[in-house]
């Protein structure tokens, strides 16, 4: 009765809204290598404005494969880069040492088997093995994120029945953590800001050995503790975050088999508060399946394409849905090759204003394939999509003067609502610089990875701990298509020494309003006689100082916008001037 009811609503939504099966996808011809159980994301390796694809697999006929296609101005050749040949493998670009070019982590079976977990350094263009991590997996995730704001990437792996977070040392090494988290088997692993608390929490999902589950995980100073948010239990499939409904927080979709190894496809919209809706999008169930979202057709929301095993036996299954807004999706009718064990990754490779697909994985003769389709409707269907505008605002406050939030106003895209849009931070000690924090893009505004950006779609986010001295930062926005803005312009703020900026006793002295604008009241926990007071800049430099007392205000209409530290002979505070 469900896929009877399925085939009269596609029915009648295509006669209410005729011809939005036209949406154009054309096989682009390659030599890429063919290969499946599997993996691949775009990234722009070697900094030329365009992007390349990674990719690991089995190629069916007795050898894995791990490489790197560089993207020469749409002719893709096969740069030889020594990684190691994986099976039910993960692979993802992420820039671990933060000198703003793009690492690669890779883990999955090896040739003989065993379970491999690497890290690769980007070495101008060439790929130096860093280390193998001391916990690897296969059939599972390994992933890039920066769990304890502290500016550098660490890596959640899971998989193989384990689980670890590997906590960047910021020197090469790393050091494992073993959190109180789920261990998976043919799993699927996210980090993501559900909360919009400003730190990345954790989804993960597949085989503990006694069930399947799905657990939603809080990031809570870097302690991760179970959200009871209700999603069923599947396993071997994937999830993906994002905002379909563009309203500033992250959706989410989950495939995979459930306990009756039943292929399901489950879209469930954030109600913030912990709270999540199921949506019923009557789309078919898949396993053994990829998924990934973006706006193929720039009308400012997520489409969806994906592979996997749908219902039925041994059938494989590919499609991608047009997002019509109000949680109704609707079947484009692309062309794509059916396959399962699969990979499927967005991307504009050829720069053209318009994302276009990659999959790779078995097909009905289970034959390995990969296949790129080039979206032909930037050309003729629609207006190709738009950069945003930069963010705006920029702001940073300290609470103690070593940890630093950053925030700024959205920005504005043509296409994708502001809500929707994500942004990408960089943090540097020199002007221009991503040494604390990589934005993983080019200061010109090209974004180097086709994924979200570094710190979702929060406008304020958290640096701890930074050490004395002077910084740089910006942001840019990224929209739903995978256009990047210019970045905002360049701010400047300076950590000071202990004693000016961090005060370890309790503070004695508050001030208000915060942010100021003309007037700033000073408020003491001693009001017998006047208080020293002296303020500096964001640069150290002293600004004003006197003698307050309790209550009393100080004019700080002449003061430029920014960060300031009042310090009095006890404690000090940190306030804004906009």
């Amino acid at each position: 009765m469900k896929y009877i009811f399925k085939s009269l609503f596609y029915l009648l939504f295509i006669t209410i809204f005729p011809g939005l099966q036209a949406q154009t996808f054309t096989q682009y011809n390659t030599s890429i290598t063919n290969v499946a159980y599997g993996a691949s994301a775009w990234g722009d390796y070697d900094k030329d404005g365009d992007l390349d694809l990674l990719l690991c697999g089995d190629r069916t006929t007795g050898s894995f494969y791990a490489g790197i296609f560089r993207n020469d101005n749409g002719s893709f050749v096969n740069t030889n880069a020594g990684l190691t040949g994986l099976a039910y493998a993960s692979a993802e670009w992420g820039d671990f040492d933060n000198d703003n070019d793009l690492d690669i982590i890779l883990s999955g079976y090896d040739i003989n088997s065993t379970p491999v977990s690497q890290i690769y350094r980007n070495d101008n263009n060439s790929f130096v093995f860093l280390t193998e991590l001391s916990t690897s997996v296969a059939d599972g995730e390994s992933t890039w994120g920066d769990y304890d704001n502290d500016g550098d990437l660490d890596i959640l792996v899971v998989g193989s029945y384990k689980i670890t977070i590997f906590r960047n040392n910021g020197d090469g090494t790393f050091t494992d953590i073993i959190p109180h988290l789920q261990e998976l088997q043919s799993a699927s692993a996210r980090w993501v800001d559900f909360d919009n608390d400003g730190d990345l929490d954790i989804l993960i999902s597949g085989d503990s050995g006694g069930g399947f589950v799905t657990k939603l995980y809080r990031n809570t100073a870097g302690d991760f503790q179970v959200v009871d948010a209700g999603f069923p239990g599947l396993s071997a499939g994937t999830i993906n975050w994002g905002d379909l409904d563009n309203d500033g927080d992250m959706d989410l979709i989950i495939t995979g088999f459930d306990d009756a190894l039943d292929p399901q496809f489950f879209v469930y919209r954030n109600d913030g508060n912990d709270l999540f809706t199921e949506i019923n999008t009557y789309i078919t169930g898949i396993a053994l399946s990829s998924l990934d979202l973006g706006d193929v057709d720039n009308d400012g929301d997520l489409d969806m394409v994906f592979s996997g095993k749908s219902a039925g036996c041994g059938s494989q299954y590919s499609a991608m849905y047009r997002n019509m807004g109000n949680w109704l999706f609707f079947d484009m009718g692309a062309t794509l090759v059916d396959l399962k064990r699969s990979s499927v990754s967005f991307g504009d490779f050829d720069n053209d204003g318009d994302i276009d697909v990659f999959l790779s994985g078995l097909n009905g003769y289970d034959d390995a394939v990969s296949a790129l389709f080039r979206n032909e409707n930037g050309a003729n269907a629609f207006v190709p999509n738009t950069n945003p505008t930069a963010p705006d605002g920029l702001l940073t406050a300290s609470s103690d003067g070593s940890d630093i939030t950053f925030s700024w106003n959205r920005a504005q895209d043509a296409q994708t609502p502001s809500d929707g849009l994500s942004y990408n931070l960089r943090v540097g000690t020199t002007s221009g610089g991503h040494e604390i924090l990589s934005s993983m893009s080019c200061n010109c505004g090209f974004n180097k990875r086709s994924a979200l950006g570094n710190v979702n779609q929060d406008t304020s986010w958290n640096l701890l701990s930074l050490s004395p001295g002077t910084y740089y930062w910006s942001v840019q926005a990224l929209d739903n298509g995978g256009m990047a803005s210019v970045f905002a312009t360049e701010q400047s703020f300076t950590v000071l020494p202990a004693g000016i900026a961090a005060y370890a006793d309790h503070v004695s002295v508050t001030v208000y309003p915060n942010p100021a604008n003309d007037i700033l009241f000073v408020r003491f926990d001693s009001q017998d006689k006047p208080q020293p007071v002296t303020i500096y800049n964001g640069q150290g430099h002293q600004v004003w100082t006197g003698f307050l007392k309790d209550q009393e205000y100080i004019d700080v209409s002449r003061f430029s916008t920014g960060l300031y530290h009042l310090k009095t002979s006890r404690s000090g505070v940190s306030f804004i001037v906009q």
